[in-house]
């Protein structure tokens, strides 16, 4: 169950900022961002979900070219704009999806992980399968609470003018404060993996 889950949010949160762009007019740059994140999520599902990670790292460093492109300093200098993003506070929140989902991957991949060296050692399945579920369940109430609290934090900063803090700006501290709490979760994860059975 859990794993249908994780996968299901990894393969479809890396395409929210790209669906955002074609909402806001920008077809092209939305239509090209969708097809380069579905083709490297085919790639994955050829590999049986191995590598759902590369489909988020896509989404997440093509959307961040895009968005650095589109607003700030260098669309200022250069007056080329690649993107018209009418509403910047929604764009720039919905580049917290593909780091969402890149933390779900890699929970997913450890989820894989762990079933396959249990079976391997003759515990039970559906014990096994239990159990990682409720883990899997935990960890994503977790990073769920973290990217709600992320997104919380971008929202505010950026909507309040008192503190004089741009959207993209807003944008980057909430994505630390986001990354932070999730590579803690993994490392976590990750540690736990090279105990003895």
């Amino acid at each position: 169950m859990m794993k249908a889950v994780l996968i299901s949010i990894s393969v479809i949160f890396p395409l929210l900022p790209f669906i955002v762009l074609l909402a806001q007019g920008s077809e092209a740059i939305g239509l090209a961002g969708i097809v380069l994140v579905s083709l490297v999520e085919a790639f994955s599902a050829i590999r049986r979900g191995e590598s759902l990670n590369y489909a988020s790292w896509a989404s997440l460093i093509s959307i961040a070219f895009i968005s650095l492109l589109s607003q700030g300093y260098i669309p200022y200098f250069f007056h080329v704009v690649l993107a018209r993003v009418q509403n910047t506070a929604v764009f720039d929140g919905s580049i917290l999806f593909p780091q969402y989902s890149l933390a779900l991957s890699y929970l997913y991949r450890s989820y894989s992980r762990y079933a396959r060296e249990l079976s391997i050692k003759g515990f039970d399945e559906e014990e096994v399968n239990a159990e990682l579920n409720s883990l899997s369940l935990s960890l994503l109430i977790i990073l769920s609470s973290a990217a709600a609290a992320s997104i919380a934090l971008y929202y505010v900063m950026a909507s309040l003018k008192f503190l004089s803090v741009d959207p993209f700006t807003a944008l980057i501290i909430a994505s630390i404060f986001f990354i932070y709490i999730a590579r803690y979760i993994i490392n976590k994860v990750k540690g736990s993996h090279n105990v003895q059975f």
